[in-house]
């Protein structure tokens, strides 16, 4: 019988592609200052939806135009990167990936962990 005070997690949470790259985008955005032109037609978050496209495809920054619609061409891609500070990168790096983990436990609320332990000597 099983134990009444012991839950098993059986919930499964599917994180679409599309949320995924909303996700990525919206981290970038509040972390890196991308500077564009006035006369861009394209705004930070396409192009940031543009190389996330790539990187999840492992591909190059020249197949992007053959493999999506409506994106900046190779050449103003290249140009914003090259805007982006290595050392500023580094710097923002764990704002970045922590931005939506922020508070992920509610104050008030009850939560129950499981540990592993193991008695081997």
């Amino acid at each position: 019988m099983k134990n009444p005070h012991l839950a098993s997690c059986n919930r499964q949470l599917t994180l679409k592609s599309d949320e995924c790259i909303a996700l990525c985008v919206t981290s970038l955005q509040s972390s890196l200052d991308l500077p564009l032109h006035r006369s861009c037609s394209y705004s930070a978050e396409t192009l940031y939806q543009a190389l996330l496209g790539m990187s999840s495809r492992c591909d190059s920054i020249h197949s992007l135009p053959s493999l999506l619609a409506n994106i900046p061409s190779e050449t103003t891609i290249r140009r914003y990167l090259k805007k982006l500070s290595m050392t500023e990168l580094e710097l923002k790096n764990t704002a970045i990936l922590i931005h939506h983990t922020k508070d992920p436990l509610i104050p008030g609320q009850s939560y129950e962990f499981a540990i592993d332990i193991t008695n081997d000597p």
